[in-house]
């Protein structure tokens, strides 16, 4: 886990380089007029620095083995997206909410996963996740305040994917198997 957050350092890094690149360059724009070559340069600037931004977001999740995973993995399926922590307490009390809902519906193809937002060692918490007896896939994603879904208003936030891929709900604060539950009913 370590290496991915030195990852991290490096993409803000040369997302902070970019910028400043870019500024001087806005600069020097302002003092002569820009030729084709310089508009060219400064264009490819900012599109570096739009990468790297966007690669410097939380979109990015891991399972606890360290591997990128995707939530396209889940195509075809009802999928709920559960972005938490582990000081949160109304996140810890909807785990056994999550877990029936998971067991509930993993034969009618619907699937659980939560995401953990602190960037905590994997061994870590694979003891946390024991010890709270979490039966649905944990995967993990650098601290941040944006995810995979756009800004992250709170926590615990919940994503409702339908089996085409989209997102159908959206739930900040703690959930129920009930709540989720009628909403795929509908």
């Amino acid at each position: 886990m370590r290496s991915r957050c030195n990852c991290y350092e490096k993409e803000i890094a040369i997302a902070i380089t970019c910028s400043g690149l870019g500024f001087t360059q806005e600069i020097r724009f302002m003092r002569n007029p820009p030729n084709v070559n310089s508009k060219l340069v400064f264009t490819c600037l900012i599109w570096l620095l739009s990468l790297c931004v966007a690669n410097a977001n939380g979109s990015k999740v891991y399972d606890l083995s360290g591997v990128e995973r995707s939530f396209d993995e889940f195509r075809g399926k009802w999928l709920l997206v559960n972005y938490w922590a582990t000081w949160c307490v109304p996140c810890l009390e909807e785990i056994p909410e999550l877990n029936k809902l998971h067991a509930g519906h993993l034969d009618a193809g619907a699937v659980v996963v939560g995401i953990n937002m602190e960037g905590f060692d994997s061994d870590l918490l694979q003891i946390f996740i024991e010890d709270q007896k979490i039966l649905y896939p944990v995967w993990t994603a650098a601290p941040s305040d944006q995810t995979y879904f756009g800004a992250l208003p709170g926590i615990p936030t919940s994503y409702l994917i339908s089996p085409k891929g989209e997102v159908v709900a959206k739930h900040v604060g703690a959930l129920t198997a009930k709540m989720v539950k009628e909403f795929i009913d509908q």
